[in-house]
């Protein structure tokens, strides 16, 4: 199933208290992102947690700035439209 879009941009998020546990999942349950969507932009580092990058699997405590920067999407081309450019 397709996961909705999500506009680009960069969101910054105070974790609420009473929340805590692994960072990919809380940011996949706020944005409405998949848990692998999520762990990719950490991968590539779009993801800071006070400033600091973190892992996937970092746990997030209550009162975390939580920075997300989410690039705008690439538009693909089919193989015969790249074809035709040749």
């Amino acid at each position: 199933m397709p996961e909705a879009p999500v506009a680009p941009g960069i969101r910054t998020v105070r974790v609420p208290d009473g929340t805590a546990g692994r960072i990919d999942r809380f940011v996949a349950d706020a944005t409405g992102l998949s848990r692998s969507h999520v762990q990719k932009l950490i991968s590539d580092g779009r993801l800071t947690v006070d400033g600091v990058p973190v892992r996937a699997n970092a746990l997030v405590a209550a009162g975390s700035e939580v920075r997300l920067d989410v690039p705008k999407p690439i538009e693909l081309t089919s193989q015969a439209d790249l074809l035709a450019q040749l």
